[in-house]
Formats: C-alpha cells, structure tokens, sequence
C-alpha cells in the first residue's frame, strides 16, 4: 500500500496537487489550469527547482518532473516547503506567471488528473 502525503491547494487560475510518496520517496508537483483543464507536472519548472536548490544533494536524483528523495526526512522537508510556496500569496503570483508561459509554449497534457473535492 503507498503512504503518500497529498496537498491540494488553488490560487485563481490553478489548482495545484503535492505528491509525497513516503514509499518510494518521490516528490512531484500537478497543476491544472482552471480554464482550459489542461495538467502538467511542474516540478521540473526553474521557478520551482530554483526555490529547493538548499534541498539538493548529490544523493537526491532528480528525472524531468519525478524527484526521488534520498530520506523521508528531506522527503517531508521538501513537501512542508513545497506546502509554504503554495500558499503564499505572492510567490503563486510569481509562479503562475511562470504556469502561463509554460502553457504557452506547449507540453500541458499530462494524462494525470486530479480535482479538489
């Protein structure tokens, strides 16, 4: 059975899904644009790595969107700041403006879904 943490959280034109994998010790981030129900996982977005360099070591991997996390210390760590930039009111400014040139330039049609209840 997977032990996975998950936050949901919504800013005015996204909803955003934290994925903590207790289990495997993976790390990921969905959004889905409200209007155009379009998904991606952002993880791999610079306006987000940027805000976890302190986090980096060279026994965390990090593939595209997926991070796997080297303990479920740094694992939990990584998902309580990832829950801080989420619902701080002037980073998901700046992050959704990073969302919309990313939708822009294609690439947002992950096949996973999620909604909040």
């Amino acid at each position: 059975m997977d032990n996975k943490l998950l936050n949901y959280y919504k800013s005015e034109n996204y909803l955003f899904q934290i994925v903590a994998n207790l289990n495997f010790k993976i790390f990921e981030i969905f959004s889905k644009h409200i209007n155009s129900e379009t998904y991606s996982c952002i993880t791999n977005l610079n306006y987000l790595i940027s805000q976890f360099e302190e986090n980096f070591s060279e026994n965390n991997l990090y593939y595209d969107s997926t991070w796997l996390i080297n303990s479920v210390e740094s694992l939990k760590l990584i998902n309580q700041k990832a829950t801080g930039l989420l619902t701080d009111n002037i980073f998901i400014k700046y992050l959704e403006q990073g969302l919309d040139k990313d939708r822009e330039i294609g690439g947002w049609n992950s096949d996973y879904r999620f909604n909040i209840a």
